[in-house]
This record gives C-alpha cells, sequence and structure tokens, in this order.
C-alpha cells in the first residue's frame, strides 16, 4: 500500500464523445505537473493506444509521447485485455501449485467470454496490483464508453461481498463431495444423483461440474488474496481520494447521457467533481467574413457559404443550450469547454488538449495527498 492514497480520477461519458483522449490529457496534465502518474482504460476496444500513439498492455509501462519534450513527473499506461490479463490476476491470487490447473480450467475460459463484467473486475484488480506496486501520485481511470460505465466502481465490492458470504463455502464443498465421490471409485454420475447436485448435473453436464468442481475448489482456498486485491481495488475507487469526471460532447444524445451519469453518480452517494464538453468550440473560419463581405460572388458560391455560417451559428447554440442544461443539473459543478481540435494523429490531439485540461481541471481534481 502506498504511504500517501493515490487521487484516482474516474472518467465516464457516452460513446463518441472524445472521453479516452480527454483521460489520456488528464494524465499527461498531471505528469507535465510533476506528478507519478498511471493511465488506465477499462474500453475493450482499446482506444487508448491509439490516442497515445504507442503500444499498451496488460502491464503498467512507461510511455512517451512521440513530440512530447521531458516530463517533469512520469506517466505510465496498463490497458488490460481480458485474455491476457487473467493469467496475470491468477498469478496474483492463487498458490503457485493452482496456478497451471486454473489457467487451464475451460471453465475459466467461459467466464471471460461470457459473465457480465468480468473484464471491469479484472482492471480493478490489475489496477490495485499496480498500484501497490508502483506507488503512482495519481491514476486516471478511462472507462468504458457507455450509460453504465460508472458501474464499475462497484465491481470490486460485489465481489467482496460474494467472498465473505456463504457461497463460496458452499461451492467448495460441492465441489469437494464431488471429488470424493470420484476418489471412493464411483463416477460422478453417481454423485449427482441427489438434491442440488442432481439439478446441477442435469443442467450442465459431468465435464462442465468437474471443472467447476475444481475451479471453485480453488477459489475457495485461496479467496483471502482475492478478497484483499478486491477490496483495495474499492477502496480506491470509491474511497474520499477518489473524483469523478463526466464527459459529454455537443449533441443531444450525448448531453443526455451526461445527465444520466450525473443522475448515477448522485444514487451511488458520488460527487460529479468536474463535467468537460468536448468539441464544444469549432476552429473559426477567417476566410468566411472576408469572402460573405464581397459583391463579386455568384448566387450559388454566396449560398455555400451561408450554409457554413448557418452551422456554425447553430452548432454554437447547441453547444449553449448542452452546457445551460448540464449547468441547472449541477450547479455547483465546474463545467470546461474543449475545443474541436483539427489534428490528423490522435497524440497531437491529446497534446493540444492537455493544455486547456491543465489549468482548468487540476485545480478541481487536485493531486496526491
Amino acid at each position: 500500500m502506498t504511504a500517501v492514497e493515490p487521487r484516482v480520477i474516474v472518467c465516464a461519458g457516452g460513446g463518441g464523445v472524445g472521453k479516452t483522449t480527454t483521460s489520456a490529457a488528464l494524465a499527461l496534465a498531471f505528469a507535465r505537473g510533476g506528478r507519478r502518474t498511471l493511465l488506465v482504460t477499462v474500453d475493450p476496444a482499446r482506444r487508448l493506444a491509439d490516442a497515445l500513439g504507442v503500444p499498451i498492455g496488460s502491464a503498467p509501462a512507461p510511455v512517451r509521447i512521440a513530440g512530447e519534450g521531458a516530463l517533469a513527473g512520469t506517466l505510465s499506461a496498463l490497458m488490460p485485455d481480458p485474455r491476457d490479463a487473467l493469467p496475470r490476476l491468477i498469478d496474483l491470487v492463487f498458490e503457485p501449485e493452482q496456478r497451471a490447473a486454473v489457467r487451464a480450467n475451460p471453465v475459466v475460459e467461459l467466464l471471460v467470454d461470457r459473465l457480465a463484467g468480468i473484464h471491469e473486475l479484472v482492471c480493478a484488480a490489475l489496477v490495485a496490483d499496480a498500484v501497490r506496486e508502483a506507488e503512482p501520485e495519481v491514476v486516471v481511470i478511462d472507462t468504458a464508453p457507455s450509460r453504465h460505465a460508472i458501474e464499475f466502481v462497484q465491481h470490486p465490492g460485489r465481489l467482496v461481498e460474494l467472498l465473505d458470504g456463504r457461497a463460496v463455502d458452499w461451492l467448495g464443498r460441492l465441489a469437494g463431495g464431488a471429488r470424493a465421490e470420484t476418489r471412493k471409485g464411483g463416477r460422478l454420475r453417481a454423485w449427482g444423483q441427489r438434491g442440488v447436485e442432481a439439478a446441477l448435473f442435469a443442467a450442465f453436464g459431468e465435464r462442465f461440474i468437474t471443472a467447476a468442481g475444481e475451479l471453485f475448489a480453488a477459489l475457495a482456498a485461496s479467496r483471502g488474496q482475492l478478497a484483499s486485491l478486491a477490496r483495495r481495488a474499492s477502496e480506491l475507487l470509491l474511497g474520499k481520494s477518489a473524483r469523478y469526471v463526466v464527459v459529454a460532447g455537443p449533441t443531444r444524445a450525448s448531453g443526455e447521457d451526461a445527465a444520466y451519469l450525473l443522475a448515477r453518480l448522485g444514487a451511488l452517494g458520488l460527487t460529479c467533481a468536474a463535467l468537460v464538453v468536448n468539441r464544444a468550440h469549432a476552429p473559426a473560419a477567417p476566410f468566411l467574413p472576408e469572402l460573405r463581405a464581397r459583391t463579386d460572388l455568384s448566387a450559388r458560391l454566396r449560398g455555400a457559404l451561408d450554409v457554413l455560417a448557418g452551422e456554425a451559428t447553430g452548432r454554437a447554440l447547441a453547444v449553449e443550450e448542452r452546457v445551460r442544461l448540464l449547468r441547472e443539473l449541477a450547479p455547483s459543478t465546474p463545467i470546461l469547454e474543449l475545443p474541436d481540435v483539427l489534428a490528423e494523429e490522435p497524440s497531437d490531439i491529446v497534446r493540444e488538449l492537455t493544455g486547456a485540461v491543465g489549468p482548468s481541471l487540476l485545480p478541481h481534481l487536485g493531486a496526491a495527498g
């Protein structure tokens, strides 16, 4: 555990609002300001690597953004892929003699593919371990692009409740009974003739019951390590050092997503520290006023210029309305309007946004301590 609890910034928003570039710009701003900063994405679409312009994997790695000078602090990034990250999590949780069998268990593969929230849970656990190892002062988390992304902060706590309850013990005993039946020379089918065992056997079959039994028996034996990791992740995501940033775009749909997230944070007893409206200001077209003032233009060209001017005015009014509605929903929350950055490389967008994000948001988000 770090000597000083890191500041944790959780960025949430709907799809297509620039949440990943905002998260990366925030992390870069903290690193420029001299902080040891860890940037994490829970987004399985893996947009963060594009935003930073560098390869990132399931273990924290130092990041040097092309064209960025020396940082006063440090910046590292973590982008867990469930299939790469799960073996790492298994190494953290299970005893050495259990690891190979757990990795080879077919039920583990099924959990990765089917169980809702498993990617977020793995990410949360790896964040907790990375904080323990690297001791960052700031952790910036880019959540998945969804209205329900904020639920990510609750996953570790729910796992702790499960592990502290009786379900894992019961499953472990169930697995032990199945193994004992097999050791006595009987078949697992004989075990599956009684009560709950019969229902499970009928629903899933012998092979699945055997694999699940072995997995739950290993989990019951190692649940202390997993519970400790999950509890630490929950403390980071929901503790007093956590801050939440909601990111929106200029569209009505993104504003509705932001409104939902604000309400969800409130329902969870959490406070939004800042609102970001991306692409709020389009770059001005300096040629437009000069061209429109000319008297020698064809009617067709003048019509096209009027359309461009009308689009710019409509966009400005839409952003103004979006910001007004957000202010009504969160009157005491600072709102930062970011420009629409015209750049081909995502890393160039991150660098440009960092200059706007740093001075405006960092005072509201704070740093470690």
